[in-house]
């Protein structure tokens, strides 16, 4: 603890030195609440408060009731049968008891904050550039199945060099090196968020970008059959460069576990994308993938920043990195 404390600190200060990064912790708290298992900073750091509250008492306390054999699964991907693998694992965990108290659990399924629109800036002087997110929680599960056509709507939008988002803020505009959607894939409620990095003289336009092109889709700008043919064409035939190494097929079977997929769900996934048409990425898009109800964080620059913000029609909430869950100004 005397070494791994300051470390994990100065690992939290980094972070929070970091406007990308700063960002994403200050978005957890504020979709999913401070009360949510979702609601800590998504780099699984921590707060300094916390860590530094830790004795060698409570760290023994948290190993002793989190880390039992009941809540271990074991998966291996290799060159290995059961029968070579049964004796080794029972040599190492074998003698692994069971407690008699059933396994703690912590609740997923708690409410998450109703959404309130608004813009959370978090001030980093003299920047020259600011880095935007947008978030909202979805009315869905990881757990929810038949799901493909979001993640493909979410790729013509901004997942990937040629979405809509990238294209104009970085191709057309120049005002970004790269802007990026996604739509998280945990057990409980997903979230969709969008990321841009932008020059900060043009923060308060790019929202507005940001928020026009997601409006757009699907009704003024329904998917095109070029944009249609790459996001399934371009899966299907991208399968294999996912499942090249042990690792990547490993990570498949965890999140197929995890998720509670189908055994067959990697052999059927070619066959899922070809059978998903312009109709149905268009429905995803306008049911999950719409700017009602963001929420934006904005860490930058706050005397140039602010006064672009103004014209959005967004409540803007200043706040400090320490306190970016809420407000400590306006």
């Amino acid at each position: 603890l005397t070494v791994r404390g300051p470390r994990i600190v100065d690992q939290i200060a980094q972070a929070e030195a970091n406007p990308r990064a700063l960002a994403a912790r200050a978005m957890a708290s504020i979709l999913y609440g401070k009360d949510h298992p979702y609601g800590l900073p998504s780099d699984g750091l921590g707060t300094a408060e916390a860590v530094k509250a830790m004795t060698p008492d409570s760290l023994r306390g948290a190993h002793e009731h989190w880390f039992r054999a009941d809540g271990m699964k074991i998966t291996v991907v290799g060159d290995a049968t059961m029968a070579q693998l049964l004796p080794l694992l029972n040599q190492s965990f074998g003698n692994w008891g069971i407690k008699a108290s059933a396994y703690p659990f912590v609740s997923i399924d708690r409410p998450v904050p109703a959404p309130q629109p608004r813009i959370v800036l978090i001030d980093r002087p003299n920047s020259p550039q600011s880095v935007i997110m947008g978030g909202r929680v979805l009315p869905l599960k990881g757990t929810d199945q038949d799901k493909e056509a979001l993640d493909l709507a979410n790729e013509v939008l901004g997942n990937g060099f040629l979405s809509r988002l990238n294209m104009d803020l970085r191709e057309d505009k120049g005002w970004s090196y790269g802007v990026r959607s996604s739509v998280s894939s945990p057990i409980g409620a997903r979230a969709l968020t969008v990321t841009a990095p932008v020059q900060a003289d043009r923060t308060g336009d790019s929202i507005k970008l940001i928020m026009a092109q997601m409006a757009a889709f699907p009704g003024k700008k329904p998917v095109d059959p070029v944009e249609l043919a790459r996001v399934t064409d371009g899966n299907v035939r991208g399968l294999p460069n996912r499942f090249q190494t042990n690792a990547q097929v490993l990570g498949a079977v965890v999140a197929g576990q995890r998720l509670g997929r189908p055994d067959d769900y990697i052999a059927t996934l070619a066959s899922r994308y070809r059978k998903i048409d312009a109709k149905a990425i268009d429905a995803m898009a306008g049911e999950f993938l719409h700017p009602q109800g963001l929420v934006f964080v904005v860490v930058g620059d706050r005397k140039l920043v602010e006064p672009q913000l103004k014209g959005l029609g967004l409540p803007v909430e200043i706040a400090s990195p320490v306190d970016s869950g809420g407000a400590s100004g306006k």
